[in-house]
């Protein structure tokens, strides 16, 4: 997105979401990751970013068998390296009673503070990533990010704001099929409507992020 000269290659989504085959008993979820042209300095200080949206993920309940298994493992290796990310994490964090409408079952679970300034940092930099891939353009105007694997305690307006917000983002996406190797892991649908594009993001087959991208 900056001036520089593209020097290296940025993965879109970050890698260290995909698991590692000796993770998978062998299977492959890094096959033909999304890729796009990036300058060695801003590569280098996205890392961190991506490591991040890399612990919050798997966390989520809204999450596969690959999502639990990336937690088990990858996320656990890289916690015992740096614990300061999992240590922040779990300051502030508070038992809740869950409701599966699904099941119709209830269930203790611990909701974390994220930092979601930061979370919607990183998609939108995935979402610019996505859009140069597809477009061989990059995308200069705004973006607003929404996930459905954030809620906050104390706002069920805002929740249901957010819960409209993909509801409404549905109704324009249904006919577009999911596109991505590794589906298990990542999948992304993208819609434009007059000057409105969405870009929806599903990590481990359930969590999902959506950028609205305006365009002028």
């Amino acid at each position: 997105m900056c001036e520089c000269v593209a020097t290296s290659q940025e993965h879109a989504p970050p890698k260290c979401i995909f698991p590692e085959q000796k993770d998978t008993d062998g299977v492959d979820y890094r096959k033909n990751l999304i890729k796009v042209p990036s300058c060695d300095m801003h590569n280098t200080e996205k890392s961190t970013e991506d490591e991040y949206l890399m612990y919050i993920l798997p966390t989520s309940i809204a999450t596969n068998n690959v999502g639990i298994n990336q937690f088990l493992t990858k996320v656990q290796r890289a916690i015992k390296r740096n614990p300061g990310i999992a240590f922040n994490l779990s300051q502030g964090a508070q038992k809740v009673i869950v409701h599966d409408t699904e099941k119709n079952s209830w269930f203790e679970a611990l909701a974390i503070r994220m930092d979601m300034e930061r979370v919607r940092k990183v998609i939108e930099m995935n979402a610019r990533a996505i859009f140069f891939k597809l477009h061989k353009e990059k995308f200069l105007g705004p973006i607003k990010v929404y996930t459905n694997f954030s809620l906050k305690l104390d706002s069920t307006e805002q929740n249901n704001f957010q819960e409209k917000i993909f509801n409404m983002s549905e109704l324009l996406l249904r006919s577009y099929q999911l596109q991505g190797e590794n589906q298990d892991v990542f999948a992304y649908r993208i819609a434009r409507n007059g000057d409105i594009e969405l870009i929806e993001f599903t990590f481990y087959g359930i969590s999902k992020a959506l950028a609205v991208l305006q365009h002028d």
